[in-house]
C-alpha cells in the first residue's frame, strides 16, 4: 500500500507542480525506489503503546491466551533500524502525504538531475521516502496506534562490502543472509539483532522488558514467568494479569 501510494502522489506531484524536466527527474526517482523494493527486502518489528487492548489480545496474543510484553524504550530505539510511528491514511485522503512528498523532494526544484550528481542529496530523498513506504497503513488498523522498526537489507550482498547498518559508536554491521522459518502456510524470512540497552559497545538485554501482562487465559502463572524470565538473564521487571474480560 505504502509503494502504490507514493507512487500515485509522486505522478501527481509531477504533472501538477514540476516543470517537463524536473519532472522527469522526480519520475526517474520514482523508479529507483520501486525497484529498490523489488531488488531489497525492509524487515520490520511492529509494536503498541497499548499494554493490555482487548483487541490485540484478540489479534495477536491467540486471543488472552498469550503475553503482552512490554519494552523499556531504550531496548527498542538503540537497536540497528529506523524507528517510527505508522501513518493511518484512508484510500481517498492523501492530501497530508501529498504535503509531506512535496517537501521532501523539494531539492529537485533546486538542482533538478544534478541531484543523481550529489550522492548524498539523492540518499537523503530517497531513505526519506522509503521510510514512508514503510510507515503506511490502511486507516482501519488506526487502533494499534503502531510503532515500526525497520531494518532494510537486500536479498544479495551489496558491492564493495558496503555496511547495511552502523553501530551507535559507528561499528559496522555487515550484510549476512537472513534466516528462514516456515509456519503452516508460507516461508518467512528474518533478521536476529540484538535489543536492549547499547552500552560498552554491544546491547545489553539484562532490563530491556519492563513489565509483562499475563493474558486472562494465559497458562502460566505469575511465578511460572518471573522463573523464566530470572532464568533468562532478565532483571528489573513487573509481571501483572490482564484486566481485560473475554465473553
Amino acid at each position: 500500500m505504502g509503494l502504490q501510494t507514493i507512487n500515485k502522489i509522486t505522478t501527481q506531484i509531477s504533472e501538477r507542480d514540476y516543470s517537463n524536466e524536473n519532472s522527469k527527474v522526480l519520475l526517474q526517482l520514482t523508479s529507483k525506489l520501486i525497484n529498490y523494493f523489488q531488488d531489497a527486502r525492509c524487515y520490520t518489528a511492529c509494536f503498541t503503546p497499548h499494554a493490555d487492548n482487548i483487541n490485540m489480545w484478540r489479534e495477536y496474543a491467540d486471543g488472552g491466551r498469550g503475553y503482552s510484553i512490554g519494552f523499556k524504550p531504550r531496548a527498542i530505539t538503540d537497536m540497528h533500524g529506523r524507528i517510527y510511528k505508522v501513518r493511518y491514511i484512508d484510500d481517498s485522503k492523501h492530501e497530508e502525504i501529498y504535503n509531506l512528498v512535496s517537501d521532501i523532494v523539494k531539492p529537485i526544484e533546486v538542482y533538478g538531475e544534478n541531484i543523481f550528481k550529489d550522492m548524498e542529496k539523492e540518499l537523503e530523498i530517497g531513505s526519506t521516502l522509503i521510510s514512508i513506504i514503510n510507515s503506511l497503513k490502511h486507516h482501519t488498523w488506526e487502533y494499534e496506534d503502531e510503532i515500526r522498526l525497520t531494518f532494510a537489507s537486500g536479498n544479495e550482498p551489496p558491492p564493495r562490502r558496503v555496511p547495511v547498518s552502523l553501530s551507535l559508536d559507528g561499528t559496522e554491521r555487515p550484510w549476512a543472509k537472513p534466516r528462514v522459518r516456515q509456519t503452516s502456510e508460507h516461508e518467512i524470512k528474518f533478521h536476529s539483532l540484538p535489543f536492549g540497552k547499547f552500552s560498552n559497545g554491544k546491547n545489553d538485554p539484562k532490563e530491556a522488558i519492563f513489565e509483562v501482562v499475563i493474558g486472562s487465559k494465559a497458562d502460566m502463572t505469575e511465578g511460572d514467568v518471573r522463573r523464566l524470565l530470572l532464568d533468562t538473564g532478565f532483571s528489573g521487571f513487573a509481571i501483572r494479569k490482564s484486566s481485560c474480560e473475554f465473553r
